[in-house]
């Protein structure tokens, strides 16, 4: 069963491989209700708050009051969240992703902002574009997707990233043909501390196709794409104010 079909569809396969997640995450930002983001607004308002999200039953009942909407019509714009892969619900009934960029359990990548409150992040995109994204700054903190013991860090404000520890920092982004969750093609890749790193990481897994962002791109390209995606999702994530 393909997850995307449609015009959907269409815009991820105009898209270079690795920059499919991408297109679709703009393409839905372009396309969304507005009642839709005013509930996926409120959910991420917050998270980003409190550091986690009421399950989504509760979230209805508490954004009812708060957006002036009734909890019939909220519940339609919780299934169409769902059908468009901007909310993921997990086996026990929790919200585990949301907005293509947050997780609720914990990964390999935060973004930890003033008064360190932090938040998990699903993949190597979602970091490029989550301070433009909640026009908050930060510091994105990871792991290396092939392990070591060397800490990445990429500082990043409402503009975008704008420094990044190590300067060799590369990552990798896996093509999708839509057949998948969107939150699940975001989770793929990695982040990798330098060239070799990423260059060794390709070789182990020679069958996974992609984007290969090396060190030397990384300050023109992955930023660029960051703040294109964070603009997207920026549209759509500010619809009941700002998360300062």
């Amino acid at each position: 069963m393909t997850f995307v079909t449609g015009e959907a569809l269409a815009a991820i396969q105009t898209a270079p491989p690795g920059l499919e997640i991408a297109r679709y995450w703009q393409y839905v930002a372009a396309t969304l209700p507005e009642r839709d983001a005013a509930l996926l607004s409120h959910a991420v308002k917050g998270l980003i708050s409190r550091g986690w999200i009421h399950p989504l039953e509760k979230l209805i009942e508490t954004s009812a009051e708060h957006l002036g909407e009734s909890v019939e019509a909220l519940h339609t714009a919780a299934d169409d969240l769902r059908r468009l892969g901007l909310v993921s619900i997990a086996d026990d009934g929790r919200i585990s992703a949301i907005a293509g960029l947050f997780s609720t359990d914990p990964t390999d990548i935060s973004y930890v902002m003033a008064g360190d409150m932090k938040v998990y992040l699903l993949g190597p995109l979602a970091a490029l574009a989550v301070g433009r994204a909640l026009g908050r700054s930060g510091e994105v903190r990871a792991r290396p997707t092939d392990g070591g013991d060397v800490r990445i860090v990429l500082g990043c404000d409402e503009s975008g990233i704008h420094s990044r520890d190590p300067d060799a920092i590369c990552l990798f982004l896996p093509a999708w043909d839509g057949a998948t969750s969107p939150h699940d093609a975001t989770r793929g890749g990695g982040l990798f501390a330098d060239d070799d790193g990423l260059f060794a990481w390709q070789e182990a897994h020679p069958d996974i196709e992609g984007m290969p962002l090396a060190s030397m791109m990384f300050a023109m390209a992955a930023t660029e794409l960051g703040r294109d995606l964070g603009d997207a999702l920026d549209s759509i994530l500010h619809k009941i104010g700002n998360y300062a």
